[in-house]
C-alpha cells in the first residue's frame, strides 16, 4: 500500500491507498491548519486505522513549492518512515499534483493548467501543462503574479488559449486573472484549489522511487532568512 503526505500550503492531506494509486482506503484534507506539525501524528493514526506501517509497500510526499515549514513538516514524516521500514519514497512537485487533479475539468476541451500558489509578497510558484496526458510545458517557477501575461508569452501561450488556473493562488488573485484572461476557467469551489494526498498516491504509483535521503525539498526560491541583505 502507499502512504501519501502533503503539508507544502495551508492545506494538509493525507491518503491510504492500494498499489496502483486508484483505490483509496483512507483519505483526509484539513484546510487552514497553519501548524501542521500539531496535527500530522493524529492524522496518521486516522489514515492508517488498523493497517500497520509494515503493510506500507511505498510512501509519497509532495516536495513543494509552498509554505518552507510546511515542506520540511511532511518530508521528515515521509523520510522518517522511508528510513525506519525501509521502502521507497516518491517525492513529488506540488505544482505536479495541483496539474494532475485538474484534468477532470480540462480533459474535454483541451486546456492549459496552470496551478498557483502563493509566495511571498506578490509572487506565485506556478508551472504551465497542457491537459489530456500531462506533459508540463515551462521551468517550476516563481513571478510577479503581475508578470504572468509576461511569463506565458515567455511560454508560447497568448491570452487567445483557454487556461485553467487552479491552487490557492487562483483563489487569492481571481480577479485579477480575470482581468487578464477573460475565458479563464477556475475550480468552482477553493476547497478543490488544495493539493489532495489521493491525486499525490495515484501519480507515486507508478514511480519507482528511491532512498529518503534522495527526496530533497523544491523550494524554488529561498526563504527570506536565507537571503543576502
Amino acid at each position: 500500500m502507499i502512504l501519501a503526505i502533503d503539508t507544502s500550503t495551508r492545506s494538509l492531506s493525507m491518503a491510504l491507498a492500494g498499489a496502483s494509486g486508484k483505490s483509496i482506503r483512507e483519505t483526509f484534507l484539513v484546510n487552514e491548519q497553519p501548524r501542521h506539525s500539531a496535527q500530522l501524528f493524529r492524522m496518521l493514526s486516522k489514515t492508517t486505522g488498523k493497517t500497520s506501517l509494515k503493510e506500507l509497500t511505498k510512501i509519497a510526499c509532495t516536495t513543494g513549492p509552498g509554505s518552507f515549514t510546511g515542506i520540511r513538516t511532511g518530508l521528515c514524516m515521509a523520510r522518517t518512515i522511508s528510513q525506519s521500514r525501509g521502502i521507497p519514497l516518491v517525492g513529488v512537485s506540488t505544482l505536479d499534483v495541483l496539474a494532475h487533479q485538474s484534468q477532470e475539468n480540462t480533459n474535454k476541451y483541451g486546456y492549459f493548467i496552470c496551478p498557483l500558489i502563493p509566495a511571498q509578497q506578490e509572487n506565485v510558484f506556478l508551472a504551465v501543462y497542457k491537459s489530456g496526458k500531462i506533459k508540463r510545458l515551462s521551468a517550476y517557477s516563481v513571478i510577479n503574479i503581475n508578470e504572468i501575461k509576461i511569463f506565458f508569452k515567455r511560454n508560447s501561450i497568448n491570452s487567445k488559449h483557454k487556461i485553467f488556473f487552479t491552487g490557492e493562488g487562483a483563489v487569492k488573485y481571481r480577479n485579477l486573472l480575470i482581468s487578464f484572461f477573460p475565458d479563464c476557467a477556475m475550480p468552482a469551489s477553493s476547497d478543490k484549489s488544495f493539493p489532495r494526498a489521493s491525486t499525490l498516491a495515484f501519480i507515486a504509483a507508478s514511480q519507482k522511487g528511491t532512498a529518503f535521503r534522495n527526496v530533497l525539498p523544491s523550494y524554488i526560491q529561498q526563504p527570506r532568512i536565507f537571503k543576502k541583505s
